[in-house]
């Protein structure tokens, strides 16, 4: 399937859903979701959004691979709907813990610089990812903030 063609005709529920039926459980089909989502055009990135973070809620092993990739994306200040897209992705895993602290401040200057709507979304999604974090990570990660905060 020619991925572009297809989000060019039409931005639909169920021309979305054609993307995500269409790479199902192969890996190698949501590596040129990713392969768009980061360099495609605005109208198609906003339009392989939604797809994107479908895919990585119904196979979150995906995500794993691009985690760097998408937090670099996510630091060159992307549009709202990579923003969005990629931090809801990332409620689905257990965030590997070199990246909890980047994700984190993200997280939080997502909340203070967005939108009242935006917000509202930040607020639930990031509050999920931080859920998932183990105890251990979060005492360490705060008292680490902290201390530097401190200084």
């Amino acid at each position: 399937m020619d991925l572009i063609t297809h989000l060019e005709e039409e931005n639909s529920k169920q021309n979305w859903q054609v993307v995500v039926d269409y790479v199902g459980n192969d890996s190698s089909r949501f590596d040129a979701v990713v392969n768009l989502f980061i360099n495609g055009q605005q109208k198609i990135v906003q339009r392989i959004g939604q797809p994107f973070g479908t895919i990585a809620e119904k196979n979150p092993h995906f995500i794993f691979p691009y985690i760097p990739k998408l937090i670099a994306y996510l630091k060159a200040n992307p549009i709202d709907a990579v923003k969005r897209n990629v931090m809801r992705s990332f409620q689905w895993i257990e965030l590997p813990e070199e990246y909890v602290g980047e994700i984190f401040d993200l997280g939080m200057l997502y909340l203070r610089t967005q939108s009242e709507s935006n917000k509202s979304f930040f607020t639930n999604r990031f509050t999920s990812n931080l859920r998932t974090l183990s105890r251990t990570n979060r005492r360490r990660y705060f008292s680490t903030r902290n201390r530097d905060e401190r200084r």
